[in-house]
């Protein structure tokens, strides 16, 4: 939850090193090292201006402050410019996440910035839906889904938005797709479509909170259906889907009515952290609270299974 007892005044920058605010701020730097691809983004007034990752056969840890210094560099900002720091706080990688959210403390910190954080699933939620290609007529649930390295699976249940908005691009300006710096390379990203337009009001709203589930319990179907009635999209891996249906030869009753399933390859886009929490910041400002966490008041989100009991 934000912090409301440090904020005074309305100036974004407030005195005191990482102070929350509660003027909306313009530009943003967002960081993601949550899953196999880490990366980087400046976002103003959730406009996309720069984006760049990190392969996963480089260092998160040594690469991401440099990769940082290059972005603002390439874009023109100046560091006193940036009014925020958006990171992924989880769920996702136990290390990934020391790392990202520990640099955005650290540059917050030192520039007297607010910190957002926005969890990895509702990033994959508003990524999918600004990039889906499903029907537009489609009413039903968002369901982000996140592997991880022990097999088990993150997972949380969306909702639409009641008023997407109007329109801008995901793309970074003067681009025509993801940008990678060079010597790094870009994973697969969008392809060049109408569906690059995205809602620059309205998220995907939270109805369940995130939970881990055993590979058991996901291939059972078993939260599916406990928790999803209608129609559902199903965002994350490829596979996911796949192993899912073969989990229920035949009609495969168990599961929702219409399963479509939105591939996001990667699964994270920086670009999309710093349009959540440009989007969440807004939201706070309307409601009078600050736009997010003091410095040392951020953490990582570490989702755990309950223990099973032993009989």
């Amino acid at each position: 939850m934000p912090s409301r007892g440090t904020a005074r005044g309305t100036d974004s920058k407030q005195a005191g090193s990482g102070s929350a605010g509660r003027a909306l701020p313009r530009r943003i730097l967002a960081l993601d090292t949550a899953t196999r691809f880490g990366g980087a983004a400046l976002v103003e007034a959730g406009r996309v201006v720069a984006e760049v990752w990190i392969g996963p056969e480089r260092s998160t840890s040594a690469h991401l402050l440099p990769l940082v210094q290059q972005l603002l560099a390439a874009a023109g900002w100046a560091r006193e410019q940036i009014e925020a720091v958006a990171v992924t706080v989880g769920p996702g990688s136990f290390t990934g996440l020391r790392i990202g959210v520990t640099t955005a403390k650290a540059l917050a910190y030192a520039w007297h910035v607010p910190v957002i954080g926005v969890t990895t699933l509702q990033v994959m939620a508003a990524q999918a839906l600004w990039e889906g290609r499903w029907p537009g007529s489609f009413k039903g649930w968002l369901v982000p889904v996140i592997r991880s390295r022990r097999n088990e699976f993150y997972i949380q249940l969306f909702e639409l938005p009641a008023s997407p908005g109007t329109a801008a691009s995901l793309r970074p300006a003067g681009s025509s797709g993801p940008v990678a710096w060079p010597g790094q390379a870009a994973p697969p990203g969008p392809s060049a479509s109408p569906a690059e337009t995205v809602p620059v009001q309205g998220l995907p709203q939270p109805v369940t909170r995130p939970e881990v589930l055993s590979a058991a319990v996901w291939m059972s179907g078993e939260w599916l259906r406990a928790n999803v009635s209608g129609d559902l999209i199903l965002i994350g891996d490829p596979s996911l889907i796949k192993e899912l249906k073969e989990s229920f030869p035949g009609e495969g009753s168990v599961l929702p009515e219409t399963v479509h399933h939105e591939p996001l390859p990667p699964l994270i886009r920086p670009a999309a952290v710093g349009r959540v929490a440009w989007l969440l910041a807004a939201a706070r400002v309307q409601g009078g609270e600050a736009v997010g966490e003091t410095a040392m008041a951020v953490q990582p989100l570490y989702v755990a299974r309950p223990l099973e009991k032993v009989t």
